[in-house]
Protein backbone atom coordinates (compact mmCIF):
# COMPACT_ATOMS: atom_id res chain seq x y z
CA UNK A 1 0.00 0.00 0.00
CA UNK A 2 1.33 3.44 -0.92
CA UNK A 3 2.40 5.84 1.82
CA UNK A 4 0.09 8.72 2.79
CA UNK A 5 0.79 12.15 1.32
CA UNK A 6 0.01 15.56 2.82
CA UNK A 7 -3.28 17.12 1.76
CA UNK A 8 -1.70 20.59 1.85
CA UNK A 9 1.75 21.97 2.73
CA UNK A 10 1.91 22.43 6.51
CA UNK A 11 1.92 26.00 7.82
CA UNK A 12 4.62 27.15 10.27
CA UNK A 13 1.98 26.98 13.01
CA UNK A 14 1.14 23.38 12.12
CA UNK A 15 4.83 22.42 12.16
CA UNK A 16 5.28 23.95 15.62
CA UNK A 17 2.12 22.27 16.94
CA UNK A 18 3.18 18.93 15.43
CA UNK A 19 6.63 19.23 17.02
CA UNK A 20 5.05 19.87 20.44
CA UNK A 21 2.57 17.01 19.93
CA UNK A 22 5.25 14.47 18.98
CA UNK A 23 7.52 15.44 21.86
CA UNK A 24 4.63 15.05 24.31
CA UNK A 25 3.45 11.77 22.72
CA UNK A 26 6.80 10.15 23.55
CA UNK A 27 5.82 9.98 27.21
CA UNK A 28 3.17 7.34 26.38
CA UNK A 29 4.61 3.79 26.17
CA UNK A 30 2.61 3.00 23.00
CA UNK A 31 4.21 5.84 21.07
CA UNK A 32 7.62 5.47 22.73
CA UNK A 33 7.75 1.92 21.33
CA UNK A 34 6.58 3.11 17.88
CA UNK A 35 9.23 5.87 17.85
CA UNK A 36 11.96 3.36 18.75
CA UNK A 37 10.92 0.94 16.00
CA UNK A 38 10.82 3.75 13.40
CA UNK A 39 14.11 5.30 14.55
CA UNK A 40 12.39 8.59 15.47
CA UNK A 41 14.46 10.46 18.06
CA UNK A 42 13.93 13.75 19.87
CA UNK A 43 16.55 15.28 17.60
CA UNK A 44 14.61 14.14 14.51
CA UNK A 45 11.39 15.60 15.87
CA UNK A 46 12.94 18.98 16.66
CA UNK A 47 14.68 19.23 13.28
CA UNK A 48 11.87 17.96 11.03
CA UNK A 49 8.57 17.14 12.76
CA UNK A 50 6.77 16.36 9.47
CA UNK A 51 9.50 13.93 8.42
CA UNK A 52 9.40 12.31 11.87
CA UNK A 53 5.63 11.85 11.60
CA UNK A 54 5.88 10.31 8.13
CA UNK A 55 8.44 7.80 9.41
CA UNK A 56 5.73 6.35 11.67
CA UNK A 57 3.24 3.71 10.51
CA UNK A 58 -0.45 4.47 10.17
CA UNK A 59 -2.19 4.07 13.53
CA UNK A 60 -3.50 0.54 14.14
CA UNK A 61 -7.17 0.44 15.18
CA UNK A 62 -6.50 -2.28 17.77
CA UNK A 63 -4.14 0.09 19.61
CA UNK A 64 -6.95 2.55 20.43
CA UNK A 65 -7.91 0.87 23.71
CA UNK A 66 -4.31 0.75 24.94
CA UNK A 67 -3.73 4.41 24.06
CA UNK A 68 -6.86 5.45 25.96
CA UNK A 69 -5.77 3.45 29.02
CA UNK A 70 -2.29 5.01 29.02
CA UNK A 71 -3.70 8.50 28.52
CA UNK A 72 -6.17 7.99 31.34
CA UNK A 73 -3.36 6.98 33.70
CA UNK A 74 -1.41 10.11 32.71
CA UNK A 75 -4.39 12.42 33.25
CA UNK A 76 -5.76 11.23 36.57
CA UNK A 77 -4.83 14.59 38.13
CA UNK A 78 -6.48 16.86 35.53
CA UNK A 79 -9.09 14.73 33.80
CA UNK A 80 -11.44 16.99 31.91
CA UNK A 81 -13.74 14.37 30.42
CA UNK A 82 -14.11 10.98 28.77
CA UNK A 83 -15.96 10.56 25.47
CA UNK A 84 -17.12 7.10 24.38
CA UNK A 85 -18.31 6.29 20.88
CA UNK A 86 -21.57 4.42 20.36
CA UNK A 87 -19.80 1.27 19.18
CA UNK A 88 -22.40 0.61 16.51
CA UNK A 89 -19.65 0.53 13.90
CA UNK A 90 -17.54 -1.87 16.00
CA UNK A 91 -16.04 -1.79 19.48
CA UNK A 92 -16.64 1.39 21.46
CA UNK A 93 -13.69 3.81 21.46
CA UNK A 94 -12.67 6.16 24.25
CA UNK A 95 -11.23 9.64 24.00
CA UNK A 96 -9.55 10.98 27.14
CA UNK A 97 -9.61 14.75 27.57
CA UNK A 98 -7.60 16.89 29.95
CA UNK A 99 -8.83 20.27 31.15
CA UNK A 100 -6.70 21.86 28.43
CA UNK A 101 -8.31 19.61 25.82
CA UNK A 102 -11.78 20.89 26.76
CA UNK A 103 -10.56 24.43 26.08
CA UNK A 104 -9.00 23.34 22.77
CA UNK A 105 -12.27 21.72 21.73
CA UNK A 106 -14.14 24.91 22.58
CA UNK A 107 -11.75 27.03 20.53
CA UNK A 108 -12.03 24.65 17.58
CA UNK A 109 -15.83 24.65 17.66
CA UNK A 110 -15.89 28.45 17.87
CA UNK A 111 -13.96 28.59 14.60
CA UNK A 112 -16.21 25.99 12.96
CA UNK A 113 -19.38 27.75 14.10
CA UNK A 114 -18.09 31.06 12.77
CA UNK A 115 -17.51 29.47 9.35
CA UNK A 116 -20.94 27.81 9.55
CA UNK A 117 -22.61 31.21 10.04
CA UNK A 118 -23.37 31.37 13.78
CA UNK A 119 -23.46 34.97 15.02
CA UNK A 120 -23.12 36.48 18.53
CA UNK A 121 -26.78 37.54 18.55
CA UNK A 122 -28.11 34.01 17.90
CA UNK A 123 -30.01 31.86 20.39
CA UNK A 124 -28.39 28.41 20.07
CA UNK A 125 -29.89 25.13 21.28
CA UNK A 126 -27.89 21.88 21.08
CA UNK A 127 -30.27 18.91 21.17
CA UNK A 128 -29.27 15.31 21.85
CA UNK A 129 -30.82 12.18 23.32
CA UNK A 130 -28.83 13.02 26.45
CA UNK A 131 -26.67 15.97 27.39
CA UNK A 132 -23.19 14.70 26.49
CA UNK A 133 -19.66 16.14 26.79
CA UNK A 134 -19.98 17.00 23.09
CA UNK A 135 -23.08 19.10 23.74
CA UNK A 136 -21.19 20.89 26.52
CA UNK A 137 -18.35 21.54 24.08
CA UNK A 138 -20.87 23.08 21.67
CA UNK A 139 -21.88 25.55 24.38
CA UNK A 140 -18.23 26.35 25.12
CA UNK A 141 -17.69 27.06 21.43
CA UNK A 142 -20.73 29.34 21.33
CA UNK A 143 -19.55 31.25 24.39
CA UNK A 144 -16.12 31.80 22.83
CA UNK A 145 -17.86 33.11 19.73
CA UNK A 146 -19.72 35.69 21.82
CA UNK A 147 -23.11 33.95 21.86
CA UNK A 148 -24.72 34.83 25.20
CA UNK A 149 -27.76 32.57 24.92
CA UNK A 150 -26.97 28.88 24.36
CA UNK A 151 -28.56 25.78 25.92
CA UNK A 152 -28.03 22.00 25.74
CA UNK A 153 -31.27 20.02 25.89
CA UNK A 154 -31.99 16.28 26.16
CA UNK A 155 -34.93 15.42 23.89
CA UNK A 156 -36.33 12.17 22.56
CA UNK A 157 -38.59 11.61 19.55
CA UNK A 158 -42.20 11.71 20.68
CA UNK A 159 -41.42 13.90 23.70
CA UNK A 160 -43.29 17.14 24.37
CA UNK A 161 -41.82 19.73 21.96
CA UNK A 162 -42.95 22.69 24.08
CA UNK A 163 -39.71 23.02 26.13
CA UNK A 164 -37.81 23.22 22.85
CA UNK A 165 -40.25 25.74 21.41
CA UNK A 166 -40.04 27.94 24.52
CA UNK A 167 -36.29 28.23 24.03
CA UNK A 168 -37.04 29.81 20.60
CA UNK A 169 -33.68 28.97 18.99
CA UNK A 170 -32.45 30.73 15.88
CA UNK A 171 -29.72 28.08 15.50
CA UNK A 172 -30.41 24.40 16.16
CA UNK A 173 -27.61 21.83 16.56
CA UNK A 174 -28.76 18.21 16.43
CA UNK A 175 -27.94 14.77 14.98
CA UNK A 176 -29.80 13.75 11.80
CA UNK A 177 -31.87 11.10 13.59
CA UNK A 178 -33.52 13.82 15.73
CA UNK A 179 -33.86 16.38 12.94
CA UNK A 180 -35.81 13.81 10.93
CA UNK A 181 -38.29 13.52 13.83
CA UNK A 182 -38.87 17.26 14.28
CA UNK A 183 -41.93 17.86 12.14
CA UNK A 184 -42.81 20.58 11.54
CA UNK A 185 -39.55 22.46 12.27
CA UNK A 186 -39.42 25.04 15.01
CA UNK A 187 -40.49 28.58 14.08
CA UNK A 188 -37.72 31.16 14.03
CA UNK A 189 -34.89 28.75 13.22
CA UNK A 190 -32.65 30.21 10.51
CA UNK A 191 -29.75 27.72 10.67
CA UNK A 192 -29.48 23.99 11.38
CA UNK A 193 -26.11 22.39 12.10
CA UNK A 194 -26.01 18.61 12.24
CA UNK A 195 -23.30 16.24 13.38
CA UNK A 196 -22.94 12.50 12.99
CA UNK A 197 -24.20 10.75 9.87
CA UNK A 198 -25.52 12.27 6.67
CA UNK A 199 -28.84 14.07 6.78
CA UNK A 200 -31.42 12.46 4.49
CA UNK A 201 -31.85 14.43 1.26
CA UNK A 202 -35.64 14.91 1.68
CA UNK A 203 -35.09 16.45 5.14
CA UNK A 204 -32.33 18.77 3.91
CA UNK A 205 -34.49 19.79 0.95
CA UNK A 206 -37.50 20.47 3.19
CA UNK A 207 -35.41 22.69 5.46
CA UNK A 208 -33.97 24.55 2.47
CA UNK A 209 -37.43 25.16 1.03
CA UNK A 210 -38.37 26.83 4.32
CA UNK A 211 -35.42 29.19 4.10
CA UNK A 212 -33.38 27.38 6.77
CA UNK A 213 -29.65 27.10 6.16
CA UNK A 214 -28.16 23.62 6.63
CA UNK A 215 -24.54 22.98 7.61
CA UNK A 216 -22.77 19.84 8.81
CA UNK A 217 -19.88 19.33 11.19
CA UNK A 218 -17.45 16.62 10.14
CA UNK A 219 -15.43 14.58 12.60
CA UNK A 220 -15.18 11.40 14.65
CA UNK A 221 -15.76 10.84 18.36
CA UNK A 222 -12.10 9.89 18.79
CA UNK A 223 -10.75 12.93 16.88
CA UNK A 224 -13.23 15.67 17.86
CA UNK A 225 -14.57 17.87 15.06
CA UNK A 226 -12.37 18.18 12.00
CA UNK A 227 -14.24 20.47 9.62
CA UNK A 228 -17.47 22.08 8.46
CA UNK A 229 -19.43 21.91 5.22
CA UNK A 230 -19.03 24.70 2.66
CA UNK A 231 -22.21 26.46 1.56
CA UNK A 232 -20.62 28.19 -1.45
CA UNK A 233 -19.17 25.28 -3.40
CA UNK A 234 -19.92 22.13 -1.40
CA UNK A 235 -17.46 19.78 0.21
CA UNK A 236 -15.93 20.13 3.67
CA UNK A 237 -13.40 22.68 4.89
CA UNK A 238 -10.91 21.03 7.26
CA UNK A 239 -9.68 23.17 10.17
CA UNK A 240 -5.86 23.12 9.90
CA UNK A 241 -4.94 24.45 13.34
CA UNK A 242 -6.06 21.37 15.25
CA UNK A 243 -5.09 18.54 12.88
CA UNK A 244 -2.68 17.65 10.11
CA UNK A 245 -4.33 15.88 7.17
CA UNK A 246 -2.91 13.23 4.87
CA UNK A 247 -4.34 11.19 2.00
CA UNK A 248 -3.61 7.47 1.76
CA UNK A 249 -4.09 5.75 -1.62
CA UNK A 250 -6.35 2.72 -1.22
CA UNK A 251 -8.06 0.44 -3.69
CA UNK A 252 -11.24 2.54 -3.68
CA UNK A 253 -9.47 5.92 -4.01
CA UNK A 254 -8.05 8.06 -1.19
CA UNK A 255 -8.56 7.66 2.56
CA UNK A 256 -8.29 10.63 4.92
CA UNK A 257 -5.59 10.19 7.61
CA UNK A 258 -5.48 12.70 10.48
CA UNK A 259 -3.00 13.61 13.20
CA UNK A 260 -4.62 15.57 16.03
CA UNK A 261 -2.46 18.45 17.29
CA UNK A 262 -2.03 19.64 20.87
CA UNK A 263 -4.37 17.20 22.61
CA UNK A 264 -3.26 15.12 25.59
CA UNK A 265 -4.34 11.91 23.83
CA UNK A 266 -2.87 12.54 20.37
CA UNK A 267 -3.78 10.32 17.45
CA UNK A 268 -0.79 10.05 15.12
CA UNK A 269 -1.69 9.19 11.51
CA UNK A 270 -5.17 7.95 12.43
CA UNK A 271 -7.13 6.33 9.55
CA UNK A 272 -10.68 7.71 9.38
CA UNK A 273 -11.99 5.02 6.95
CA UNK A 274 -13.53 7.92 5.01
CA UNK A 275 -13.05 7.92 1.23
CA UNK A 276 -12.39 11.49 0.06
CA UNK A 277 -11.41 13.59 -2.94
CA UNK A 278 -9.30 16.75 -2.52
CA UNK A 279 -10.85 19.90 -3.98
CA UNK A 280 -8.02 22.21 -5.08
CA UNK A 281 -8.14 25.97 -5.55
CA UNK A 282 -9.48 28.81 -3.45
CA UNK A 283 -13.15 28.55 -2.55
CA UNK A 284 -15.67 31.31 -3.30
CA UNK A 285 -16.55 31.45 0.39
CA UNK A 286 -13.01 32.84 0.98
CA UNK A 287 -12.26 30.31 3.69
CA UNK A 288 -8.61 29.42 3.13
CA UNK A 289 -8.80 25.99 4.79
CA UNK A 290 -8.19 22.92 2.58
CA UNK A 291 -11.38 21.40 1.18
CA UNK A 292 -12.36 17.81 0.45
CA UNK A 293 -15.37 15.99 -0.93
CA UNK A 294 -16.54 13.18 1.34
CA UNK A 295 -17.38 10.24 -0.93
CA UNK A 296 -18.37 7.64 1.65
CA UNK A 297 -17.00 5.04 4.01
CA UNK A 298 -14.46 2.42 2.99
CA UNK A 299 -16.36 -0.84 2.96
CA UNK A 300 -15.01 -4.08 4.37
CA UNK A 301 -14.11 -6.78 1.87
CA UNK A 302 -15.70 -10.21 2.06
CA UNK A 303 -16.00 -13.36 -0.02
CA UNK A 304 -18.94 -15.50 -1.11
CA UNK A 305 -17.82 -18.91 -2.37
CA UNK A 306 -14.35 -17.53 -3.11
CA UNK A 307 -15.78 -14.56 -5.06
CA UNK A 308 -14.31 -11.50 -3.32
CA UNK A 309 -16.10 -8.16 -3.29
CA UNK A 310 -16.70 -5.25 -0.90
CA UNK A 311 -19.42 -2.91 0.27
CA UNK A 312 -17.96 -0.21 -1.99
CA UNK A 313 -18.05 -2.59 -4.98
CA UNK A 314 -21.74 -3.24 -4.30
CA UNK A 315 -22.41 0.49 -3.99
CA UNK A 316 -20.96 0.95 -7.47
CA UNK A 317 -23.00 -1.96 -8.84
CA UNK A 318 -26.22 -0.50 -7.39
CA UNK A 319 -25.34 3.02 -8.60
CA UNK A 320 -25.80 4.62 -5.17
CA UNK A 321 -24.98 8.27 -4.52
CA UNK A 322 -22.34 9.15 -1.87
CA UNK A 323 -25.05 10.06 0.64
CA UNK A 324 -27.13 6.88 0.21
CA UNK A 325 -26.04 4.43 2.89
CA UNK A 326 -25.76 0.70 2.24
CA UNK A 327 -25.54 -2.04 4.84
CA UNK A 328 -24.73 -5.60 3.75
CA UNK A 329 -25.89 -8.53 5.91
CA UNK A 330 -24.69 -12.07 5.20
CA UNK A 331 -26.33 -15.20 6.65
CA UNK A 332 -26.33 -18.92 5.90
CA UNK A 333 -29.34 -20.24 3.98
CA UNK A 334 -30.99 -23.59 4.75
CA UNK A 335 -29.85 -25.16 1.46
CA UNK A 336 -26.16 -24.53 2.12
CA UNK A 337 -25.91 -21.27 0.20
CA UNK A 338 -25.55 -17.70 1.35
CA UNK A 339 -28.26 -15.09 1.81
CA UNK A 340 -27.22 -11.48 1.21
CA UNK A 341 -29.57 -8.75 2.46
CA UNK A 342 -28.89 -5.26 1.11
CA UNK A 343 -30.39 -2.69 3.49
CA UNK A 344 -31.13 0.51 1.55
CA UNK A 345 -32.73 3.90 2.30
CA UNK A 346 -36.49 3.98 1.72
CA UNK A 347 -36.00 6.78 -0.82
CA UNK A 348 -34.30 4.30 -3.20
CA UNK A 349 -37.33 1.97 -3.57
CA UNK A 350 -38.26 3.48 -6.93
CA UNK A 351 -34.90 2.31 -8.33
CA UNK A 352 -34.94 -1.24 -6.97
CA UNK A 353 -35.93 -2.80 -10.32
CA UNK A 354 -32.95 -1.12 -11.99
CA UNK A 355 -30.71 -2.21 -9.10
CA UNK A 356 -31.81 -5.85 -9.50
CA UNK A 357 -31.01 -5.66 -13.21
CA UNK A 358 -27.54 -4.23 -12.50
CA UNK A 359 -26.94 -6.99 -9.93
CA UNK A 360 -27.93 -9.69 -12.47
CA UNK A 361 -25.48 -8.19 -14.98
CA UNK A 362 -22.57 -8.42 -12.51
CA UNK A 363 -20.27 -11.09 -14.02
CA UNK A 364 -19.55 -12.90 -10.73
CA UNK A 365 -22.47 -12.19 -8.39
CA UNK A 366 -24.87 -12.76 -11.27
CA UNK A 367 -23.42 -16.24 -11.75
CA UNK A 368 -23.79 -17.09 -8.04
CA UNK A 369 -27.42 -15.95 -8.10
CA UNK A 370 -28.15 -17.88 -11.32
CA UNK A 371 -26.70 -21.07 -9.81
CA UNK A 372 -28.68 -20.50 -6.58
CA UNK A 373 -25.56 -20.40 -4.46
CA UNK A 374 -26.45 -16.84 -3.47
CA UNK A 375 -29.80 -15.24 -2.67
CA UNK A 376 -29.90 -11.44 -2.76
CA UNK A 377 -32.71 -9.48 -1.12
CA UNK A 378 -33.26 -5.73 -1.05
CA UNK A 379 -34.58 -4.44 2.26
CA UNK A 380 -35.58 -1.02 3.58
CA UNK A 381 -33.38 0.27 6.38
CA UNK A 382 -35.10 0.56 9.73
CA UNK A 383 -35.33 4.01 11.33
CA UNK A 384 -33.38 2.74 14.33
CA UNK A 385 -30.46 2.05 11.99
CA UNK A 386 -30.26 5.64 10.80
CA UNK A 387 -27.07 6.51 12.67
CA UNK A 388 -23.55 5.02 12.57
CA UNK A 389 -24.41 1.54 11.33
CA UNK A 390 -21.81 -1.11 10.61
CA UNK A 391 -21.41 -1.41 6.84
CA UNK A 392 -20.97 -5.19 6.93
CA UNK A 393 -22.74 -7.69 9.19
CA UNK A 394 -21.31 -11.14 8.49
CA UNK A 395 -23.45 -13.58 10.48
CA UNK A 396 -22.36 -16.73 8.65
CA UNK A 397 -21.21 -19.64 10.77
CA UNK A 398 -18.55 -20.72 8.25
CA UNK A 399 -16.41 -17.57 8.30
CA UNK A 400 -13.12 -19.24 7.42
CA UNK A 401 -13.37 -17.87 3.91
CA UNK A 402 -11.71 -14.45 3.29
CA UNK A 403 -14.44 -12.25 4.76
CA UNK A 404 -12.18 -9.79 6.57
CA UNK A 405 -11.88 -6.13 5.71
Amino acid sequence: MNAPMLLAPPTPGQRDALRTTLLAAGRLPLYAEAFARAGVTERCIRADPVGALQALPVFAAEAQSRLAQESLAERSHDLGGLEISSGTGGASKRRVLSEEDVALDGALLARLFRVAGVEPGDRVVAVELAVTPLAAAFLEGCERLGVRDSVALAWRPGSDPQPLRRLAPSVLIAPPSLLEQMQPPLPGVRLVIYNGDHLAEPVARRLGEQGIGVRSLYGLTETSALGVSCVAEGGIHLAPRHALHELRPVEAGLELIVTTLGFSMPLLRYPTADRVRPLPGRCRCRVAWPRIDLLGRLGARFAVFEVETSVDDLRTTLDLTPHELLQVELTDSADGGVRMSLHLPAATRGRWSAMRARRRDHPLLGYLVATRLLQVRLRTQKQADARKRALLLDRRLARGRPNAG
